[in-house]
């Protein structure tokens, strides 16, 4: 009996490694993969910025509301060192959004800075209050222009692009 628990907590581990050494690898190494369209990393919509502010890929992000989306700002090469900064004005909210940020941690009417760390950025959820604005308009969609920069020097704008 003692033998077949023990089997079971190393078959348990064995397979806890395997499963957390292919999430790091796919996160190492599709995290320098850039693409034409936006590329995902663990579910994650990702933005690369770089090596010049204004080189931004995809420079127009879709992203899902019912797919639940977030989004990863990174900068682009893999080699550089930049540390990216995102701020969705208050200003440039769409009309339609009722001055609703894009992004859970926000408030309304006010600025949104995205939470970065490490060089890069990560949105959390989409704002669930944005869920009925989308569903009651026409185009089922709301365009939010952002502010990206580098630590490198530079500002320039993008967008994402909400769909219900």
């Amino acid at each position: 009996m003692g033998n077949s628990k023990f089997r079971a907590i190393a078959i348990a581990i064995l397979v806890s490694l395997i499963i957390g050494g292919a999430a790091g690898y796919l996160i190492g190494h599709r995290a320098g993969v850039k693409e034409a369209s936006a590329a995902t990393l663990l579910g994650a919509k990702v933005v690369y910025i770089g090596p010049d502010v204004k080189k931004v890929n995809p420079p127009e992000l879709p992203i899902s509301f019912r797919n639940k989306d977030v989004v990863y700002w990174k900068p682009w090469p893999p080699s550089v060192h930049y540390a990216v900064g995102v701020v969705f004005k208050k200003g440039q909210f769409p009309q339609t959004a009722q001055g609703e940020p894009p992004f859970v941690g926000g408030q309304p009417n006010t600025d949104q800075t995205i939470q970065c760390g490490g060089g890069s950025c990560f949105s959390y959820d989409i704002n669930p209050n944005l869920g009925p604005i989308l569903q009651n308009l026409p185009t089922r969609s709301l365009t939010y222009d952002y502010w990206q920069s580098l630590d490198n020097g530079g500002l320039a704008d993008a967008r994402i692009i909400i769909n219900w």
